[in-house]
């Protein structure tokens, strides 16, 4: 009777300037380190539900989770919750953060340093959605294109006159994104600099 044994796979997102291959040896070195014999995959960032099928056919799920003000949430700032009820079997993890569940009321400093780095993070998962969505847009027009280029026809210009007018309007959302990023970093750092 052959034994089967399942396969432990570590899959991480690479934001924008992160190097998968450096994140790849560096995750397979902590693994190693603490003998789990895992295989590691980084996914460019994508949308949320694209993440969740790729990890639909899991026996089961760690998904990293932190605590914010009153909610818990997934590291893409969406709420754990509803992020756990769309995968298989699935477990909340922190790790290295201990969780203070009889903490007292908190300082209206740390209140206010929170609500911004809740800001800050909603406005960075909808940067990395836009900027996907930008990328898709991007490769659409330029696919239209060349298709235009080799046969000429009225269905293929208004499918690329449209995909033009998408791509402008993703792209000033994009820019706007990032702006709105940028805001919301330099008030975390005035709130932490000043103690909110």
């Amino acid at each position: 009777m052959a034994s089967r044994r399942g396969k432990i796979r570590l899959v991480t997102v690479a934001g924008g300037d992160v190097d998968a291959t450096v994140l790849t040896n560096e995750l397979k070195e902590m693994l190693d380190d603490v003998r789990i014999p895992a295989e590691v995959e980084v996914v460019p960032a994508r949308p949320h539900d694209e993440l969740l099928a790729n990890l639909a056919g899991a026996s089961i799920v760690f998904v990293p989770m932190r605590v914010r003000t009153d909610e818990i949430l997934d590291p893409e700032s969406h709420d754990l919750l509803d992020t756990m009820g769309r995968l298989p079997l699935a477990a909340a993890v922190a790790a290295a953060a201990p969780v203070d569940l009889a903490a007292g009321p908190e300082t209206e400093t740390a209140t206010a340093i929170a609500a911004a780095e809740e800001r800050l993070d909603t406005a960075e998962a909808r940067k990395r959605r836009l900027e996907s969505e930008l990328q898709r847009a991007d490769n659409l027009v330029a696919r239209l294109r060349a298709q235009a280029a080799i046969q000429a026809s009225d269905e293929v210009e208004a499918e690329l006159e449209a995909a033009e007018v998408r791509l402008a309007t993703v792209q000033r959302r994009t820019l706007k994104a990032r702006a709105v990023v940028e805001l919301a970093r330099e008030e975390l750092a005035e709130r932490i600099e000043n103690g909110a």
